[in-house]
């Protein structure tokens, strides 16, 4: 086992076996470098995900294949979103994740449209405005909420790393594609000069929030939802607020 898959067996206890394992042992990985009180990602597969540069250097990733390093291994890409309690303070926002094997991309902090959207675009709502030092949409400025520390990147990881997981998705895939090699065939054989294949889609989403700060949103929320003045809105309805360092 490589050592950077003993170190996920080390703090999650074992090694993950489901796409819900490893995003719960990427929660545990993150815990050691900043107290995450919330995770989010939605990923697909995508038989030719492209390395980053800390990829390369990753667990099974950094095999040769053929003798040379690959490009591009099958994986799962998508968006990933989480949230720490406290502020990273100058150590790097992203600094958690490669030693789970899971790697960012392009991103920073903010909401990005994800399941804090809400809690973030109300709390910016309630900062200071230099037109109206005395109130910020409903809420005087000794009313505070902690601002949410919430980040989103781009983000993967390589199935190669995760055995169990590879086992369960590439088996459908390679069952999907010989399902459809087969249909191709057969419309050929029927005289059919054309067939569109069906391409393999797996898509998996995960979430999860501490209780105690989700409760506390929904608390705050609804408090500032209870004292919108006229014309005030109460969320940003098509993009994420980046909140201000």
């Amino acid at each position: 086992m490589h050592k950077k898959q003993q170190h996920i067996v080390d703090i999650y206890g074992k090694y993950p076996e489901t796409l819900d394992e490893v995003a719960e042992s990427v929660i545990a990985g993150l815990n050691e470098t900043n107290e995450t009180v919330g995770f989010a990602w939605s990923v697909g597969f995508d038989p030719k995900a492209r390395f980053t540069y800390e990829a390369r250097h990753g667990g099974c990733t950094h095999k040769k294949v053929n003798g040379e390093y690959p490009s591009t291994l099958p994986g799962m890409y998508g968006r990933v979103w989480y949230r720490y309690k406290e502020r990273d303070r100058g150590q790097g926002m992203t600094r958690g994740f490669p030693p789970t094997l899971t790697y960012t991309g392009s991103g920073g902090s903010g909401a990005y449209d994800g399941i804090w959207h809400n809690i973030c675009s109300a709390v910016y709502r309630t900062m200071t405005r230099k037109a109206d030092s005395r109130r910020a949409h409903g809420f005087t400025n000794v009313y505070k909420y902690p601002e949410p520390q919430c980040y989103s990147l781009d983000y993967r990881f390589f199935l190669a790393d995760f055995p169990a997981v590879a086992e369960l998705i590439i088996g459908q895939w390679e069952a999907h594609n010989l399902a459809e090699d087969q249909a191709e065939t057969w419309a050929k054989i029927q005289g059919k000069r054309w067939y569109d294949r069906k391409k393999f889609r797996y898509v998996h989403n995960f979430e999860w929030e501490d209780p105690t700060v989700k409760a506390a949103d929904a608390a705050f929320l609804k408090e500032y939802e209870a004292n919108l003045k006229e014309g005030d809105e109460p969320f940003s309805e098509k993009i994420g607020i980046h909140m201000p360092a």
